[in-house]
């Protein structure tokens, strides 16, 4: 049996709850797809206080501790139209809504050029067979990888666990983004009703289905 990180995220702004949140907590220390699964939910302070450490050195830290084969990391994203698999992360953060004064428009890494794209996907999905079962489920999941995680804490998660794997090509890493729930933007009176909402049983049908699509 393998065995897989899951990373989601603590609620932000006005949404009720936030759903990889809500999935990490029903996904840990479970088995699903022959996967032993752990899973950390992290804040969404993209330079967290814990331990001085970043997102990059926390996870790495618990994947080597539990000898994860991979990690799939989750962010939510009311734009997407399904699961969405991201590819590049960028060196920079910039959110003005989301982010602290402090924190907006700076380098994630200092000592590379801002902006800089890398790839920070390591891991091997068979993108045609999960569309195939994600479908079959049907679950909704955009069939291209994109090549933009924004430049809030989703791509930070990316580029910062990147750097810290570079050196470790044992661990798989992957990073999706999923759509809101109905639960989270309960009581958000302005959300756009035509943007795609799921059920958590959706989300959880869909991790399995993203571990029995992993090689």
């Amino acid at each position: 049996m393998k065995t897989a990180l899951f990373t989601g995220f603590e609620r932000f702004g006005a949404y009720a709850n936030n759903p990889t949140e809500i999935l990490a907590n029903i996904l840990d220390q479970t088995v699903l797809a022959d996967h032993y699964i752990y899973s950390m939910i992290l804040p969404v302070d993209i330079f967290p206080a814990t331990c001085g450490k970043n997102y990059g050195e926390i996870i790495f830290n618990k994947a080597l501790e539990i000898n994860a084969d991979c990690i799939l990391s989750f962010g939510v994203s009311s734009e997407v139209k399904g699961f969405r698999l991201e590819r590049v992360a960028t060196n920079w953060v910039e959110n003005k809504k989301y982010c602290s004064e402090k924190q907006n428009n700076t380098l994630l890494n200092i000592n590379m050029p801002p902006k800089k794209s890398i790839v920070a996907l390591n891991g091997n999905i068979g993108i045609s067979f999960m569309n195939v079962l994600i479908q079959g489920a049907g679950i909704s999941f955009e069939d291209k990888i994109s090549e933009d995680a924004g430049t809030y804490c989703c791509n930070a998660l990316m580029f910062l666990l990147a750097q810290a794997l570079k050196d470790n090509s044992r661990i798989s890493q992957f990073f999706f983004h999923v759509p809101c729930t109905h639960s989270s933007v309960f009581g958000i009176s302005d959300f756009d009703k035509t943007k795609l909402l799921v059920n958590e049983s959706d989300l959880v049908l869909g991790v399995e289905t993203i571990l029995k699509s992993y090689k």
